[in-house]
């Protein structure tokens, strides 16, 4: 109905070749959100992880989450930056879910295409191995996520906040350790809809000026 509107007094011929480019416009799009984590590397990335604690209170216990971030925080070409800015967190750990206004993401490492390929995330309660968080309530189960290791302490009775301090060799009583494994940062979902939205409004601009 509506092409048929449109395109009123136009030849049959016009009017299928007119369908046919919508339905290629339709089609691109739909491959644009199939591949955009392979073909597009802009706008709001997503990481998804997973940690396990492997000794401690919580030994054996698994949490996932995810972080998404702005690519355009990467160094043109790639490289370190230090405390990035987090859009959006979503982590459970020792009973407390954090966002990203309850933790913070201490330092990445980011390559061309804005994809970050090292971090440090970690609660603001607590300062583990010079990862950047600060000191503060010990009430609380404090974290540091790095790209393949993950330390907790416990909430500390006698109310003194744990400094945790990773040698090598042992740690500090109460500093506890788990691993990490992530996926590559990928588009987020929403960053994915607008470029389908803007391939399809593409399509259509170029059906109403042709």
């Amino acid at each position: 109905m509506i092409l048929a509107y449109e395109f009123q007094g136009a030849t049959p011929s016009v009017l299928l070749g007119e369908r046919a480019t919508v339905k290629k416009t339709i089609l691109a799009g739909i491959l644009l959100l199939a591949l955009g984590p392979m073909t597009a590397q802009a706008g709001l990335m997503r990481v998804n992880f997973t940690v396990t604690a492997t000794d401690g209170t919580l030994n054996g216990q698994s949490s996932n989450g995810f972080f998404t971030y702005d690519s355009s925080i990467a160094p043109p070409g790639g490289g370190f930056v230090a405390d990035p800015a987090l859009t959006e967190l979503s982590f459970s750990w020792g009973g407390i879910l954090y966002d990203e206004t309850t933790a913070t993401w201490t330092q990445g490492t980011f390559d061309a295409s804005g994809a970050v390929t090292n971090f440090a995330l970690c609660t603001n309660n607590r300062d583990t191995g010079g990862s950047g968080c600060s000191n503060g309530s010990p009430s609380e189960t404090g974290w540091t996520l790095f790209t393949t290791t993950f330390r907790y302490t416990d909430p500390d009775p006698v109310g003194i906040a744990i400094v945790c301090d990773y040698d090598g060799a042992t740690n500090t009583p109460g500093c506890y350790e788990g691993s990490v494994t992530w996926e590559n940062a990928v588009p987020a979902p929403a960053t994915l809809a607008l470029l389908g939205l803007g391939l399809l409004g593409v399509g259509y601009r170029r059906r109403q000026t042709g």
